[in-house]
């Protein structure tokens, strides 16, 4: 392995470095993250004739689903903090949904160095938990409970 006066500044990047972070849901939504996938962006495009042709045209833009497992064991009640944020979208015995406005929150997900130090962030504009699985319980196995959660996210923008 290299030294670091080598490699001089440089670190890697680890991929267990990453966590979520829902700054309106209280001081304690911080959400470590065991995996995650990247905001993705799409253009949806539009097609029109054109003469003997067909042209298409970017129409509107599209943040894709987020989905991250998070990581029940480091943080207390973590089951519980993600269980109230997924039940403020609305009421499941009344069958009703609430106002957008008090369920999407902004957010961001941050990759961090080795030292736990942000190297890059994601901000997440009106997103909300759109699914959420809380894993499989099994005693044949000595597997540490994990939490899945799709995020619906508005806008996305890397800082």
């Amino acid at each position: 392995m290299p030294s670091s006066a080598k490699l001089g500044k440089q670190e890697p990047s680890f991929q267990w470095a990453f966590y979520v972070v829902i700054p309106s849901l209280g001081d304690d939504a911080q959400y470590y993250v065991a995996t995650v996938t990247l905001p993705s962006v799409t253009w949806e495009t539009t097609e029109v004739p054109y003469f003997s042709q067909k042209k298409k045209f970017a129409s509107r833009f599209n943040v894709n689903e987020m989905t991250c497992v998070l990581k029940d064991y480091v943080d207390f009640n973590t089951a519980a903090k993600a269980w109230k944020w997924w039940n403020s979208v609305g009421d499941i015995e009344s069958g009703t949904v609430k106002v957008p406005s008090e369920y999407k929150k902004d957010g961001s997900l941050l990759k961090c160095d080795g030292r736990g130090s942000p190297i890059q962030t994601w901000k997440l504009q009106g997103c909300f938990p759109s699914a959420m699985e809380f894993g499989d319980l099994d005693y044949s196995g000595t597997d540490i409970v994990q939490i899945s959660i799709t995020l619906t996210i508005d806008k996305v923008s890397a800082e």
